[in-house]
């Protein structure tokens, strides 16, 4: 009966966990009555005395072999799940059919759940289902529409509060087929004929071959693995809540964390407080619906008289009071006024409702108040929320006023440098960083989150992007580097062996001598060398050279500086201009004939051949003509002795410098 029970309220994604079995084997610990409902307020007292204290519990359901009258098989209060007071029910062992007693043990929980008994108008897909006022020789095992709809309408009064926790411990366990991981176990996902878990054996509750992980919220059911590094596992509820993440590595989400306990909320009307953000009025509305709305603080001075009408809480075990001191007054009972006097949150059957008037310079203002049973593990919500602003600077926490600076000093840590501006403090004194920020301080490019609630982002996703901008600039990018400067001092040095090359003819002076049938011998000494063009000079024939300067070497022997200097002059870049043709130059006809040049003895220089017969040309030749026309003579006419030709060389310097000023 244990297993088919709680499978019945899986369809409702309900699992009912088996905490505890008591056995009365010598005496009744209640008086047991052929009246139901006596023998359920027996228990109900039972349950709140004794049994809650030595086995806590959010529902006890006592089974007994008593007769009741009226052909009643079982008894249970409408609506008071999770309740101190009222969570319970009785039924009788009615057949030794298990499948008959199951299906009343489910009946009389999905009362304590609100549920009504099916009507005719209810949709059942079988003969009748599990809300059936009446039963029958086949057990049903479905819920019907109505059962449906009074779950959600208890849901939205707040009647889930206890269903949201896990027991530590199950009774009898390990049991594989429970629906429960337990020790020993990798998986269980209830009996093999309901598993629809693809990551799980039913049978052995251990993970398949290919599996590795079959639960959590991190597990990605598809692949049977963990979900991804940054998938919001738990989303932020409240303005005060911060989401939690996978972390690529547990199937299980990260513990709930949220924003540290006083930081302001809600523009300022509220301070955080466990996650949550709450006002006084925010209270009353979730009381008493959209209408309600704090009342006048005079409400708030009945807080002191420690009632129905005005306290700072009540102690469900001894039944009493406690009354507020005067700071803390604005801290006990939360007072509104509302339009809607039905309660709306919790069970109106089950609460303790008070309600009084003041008046205020003629006016009637309403006080109500609403003491709600949710459990002994659950704070009333007739109660000033924790977090609410009770004065400048100041909130309640626990029914008491107490500073925003005190409760920072009750904190374990706070956050150094507030975050640098890149996040907000936890409830455990580290950074929750928002995306592109790193933990713990928030201060370095990251995923985001926290070392409490995983990373905001997947550290993954990236990496294959930054590896490969690592390689183009740490790898790419100084070779092209390195390549282009090696290409560029290439290119320096190639024109500086080009310059310096014996084919340019430069660095040296250079002897052209010619020899031709005649015998006659022509000396070419330029400062300069470029390219030389060499006709045929014959004794007494002058013919003008054809000299080009493209290039300047900036030192030249001594010896023959003297002759350049008259030649050629020092200038960079010229041509040389013919000398004045002598009265008896006579052209005759070129020559076949070869010009060699000669430099001075050195491994760098080679001789040069000039083809024959090429004579003057270009415009080199028309410079010979003007040298012929103007009857100067050229340096193959100087005449051999060294008194004459000086004469002659200063004539043709003055000449030249009458030319220049022409």
């Amino acid at each position: 009966m244990r297993f088919l029970s709680p499978q019945l309220f899986v369809p409702l994604n309900i699992f009912i966990a088996l905490i505890g079995v008591v056995v009365w084997t010598d005496v009744n610990e209640i008086s047991l009555s052929p009246d139901g409902d006596t023998t359920l307020t027996n228990f109900l007292h039972y349950r709140r005395e004794v049994l809650v204290k030595e086995h806590p519990n959010d529902n006890a359901q006592l089974l007994t072999r008593i007769q009741f009258d009226k052909g009643v098989v079982g008894k249970a209060l409408k609506g008071p799940i999770c309740t101190f007071e009222y969570s319970g029910g009785v039924f009788m062992d009615h057949s030794n059919v298990v499948g008959l007693v199951a299906t009343t043990v489910a009946h009389e929980l999905g009362h304590n759940f609100g549920m009504e008994h099916d009507s005719a108008d209810c949709e059942c897909p079988d003969d009748r289902c599990i809300m059936a006022p009446s039963s029958s020789s086949m057990s049903p095992t479905h819920w019907s529409s109505c059962s449906l709809e009074y779950l959600a309408l208890a849901f939205e009064h707040g009647m889930d509060y206890c269903l949201r926790n896990k027991p530590e411990k199950l009774f009898d366990s390990p049991v594989c087929g429970n629906g429960f991981v337990e020790p020993g176990e990798q998986c269980d996902c209830g009996l093999p004929h309901r598993c629809d878990n693809p990551c799980c054996n039913a049978t052995t509750c251990m993970l398949l071959s290919n599996a590795s992980c079959a639960t959590g919220e991190c597990c990605d059911f598809q692949t049977c693995k963990p979900k991804n590094a940054g998938t919001e596992c738990r989303s932020a509820e409240h303005e005060c809540d911060l989401p939690e993440y996978c972390t690529g590595e547990s199937e299980y989400c990260p513990a709930d964390v949220f924003k540290i306990n006083g930081e302001s909320c809600n523009h300022g009307k509220a301070f955080c407080y466990q996650g949550k953000c709450r006002t006084h009025s925010d209270q009353c509305q979730l009381l008493w619906g959209p209408s309600g709305n704090n009342s006048d603080f005079q409400c708030y001075e009945k807080n002191t008289i420690g009632t129905r009408h005005g306290n700072c809480g009540y102690n469900r075990l001894n039944q009493t009071y406690i009354k507020c001191y005067n700071d803390n007054v604005y801290c006990g009972m939360v007072h509104c006024s509302h339009l809607n006097e039905k309660l709306e949150f919790g069970m109106e059957s089950v609460a303790i409702l008070a309600q009084t008037f003041i008046n205020k310079e003629g006016a009637i203002i309403a006080c109500r108040t609403a003491i709600v049973d949710l459990g002994l593990n659950e704070v009333d919500p007739g109660l000033v929320p924790d977090g609410a602003k009770c004065g400048e600077g100041k909130m309640c926490v626990n029914q008491k006023c107490m500073s925003v600076g005190e409760l920072r000093k009750m904190a374990p840590s706070t956050c150094p440098g507030d975050c640098n501006g890149r996040g907000v403090c936890n409830s455990k004194g580290h950074c929750h960083c928002v995306k592109g920020f790193a933990p713990p301080f928030c201060d370095y490019p990251g995923t985001g989150g926290s070392t409490d609630s995983g990373p905001a982002s997947d550290p993954n996703m990236g990496r294959e992007f930054t590896i490969a901008l690592y390689v183009i600039f740490l790898c790419i990018v100084p070779l092209i580097a390195l390549g282009l400067i090696f290409l560029y001092y290439t290119k320096q040095n190639a024109k500086i062996w080009w310059k310096k090359s014996p084919t340019r003819l430069n660095n040296a002076p250079w002897e052209c001598k010619r020899q031709s049938p005649s015998g006659g011998t022509a000396v070419l000494l330029p400062e300069s060398v470029g390219v030389v063009d060499v006709g045929i000079i014959q004794p007494g024939r002058p013919v003008a050279p054809k000299v080009t300067v493209m290039n300047e070497t900036p030192s030249q022997p001594k010896a023959i500086t003297d002759i350049q200097s008259n030649l050629f002059g020092k200038g960079k870049g010229f041509t040389i201009k013919p000398l004045k043709k002598p009265n008896n130059f006579v052209r005759e006809p070129s020559q076949t004939d070869t010009a060699n040049l000669v430099p001075p003895a050195g491994p760098r220089y080679e001789n040069v051949e000039e083809p024959a017969g090429e004579g003057l040309r270009g415009e080199n030749t028309e410079q010979a003509e003007q040298l012929e026309e103007r009857g100067r003579p050229i340096a193959g006419d100087l005449p051999p002795d060294p008194a004459e030709r000086r004469g002659v060389q200063e004539r043709l310097l003055h000449e030249e410098a009458e030319d220049r000023r022409d």
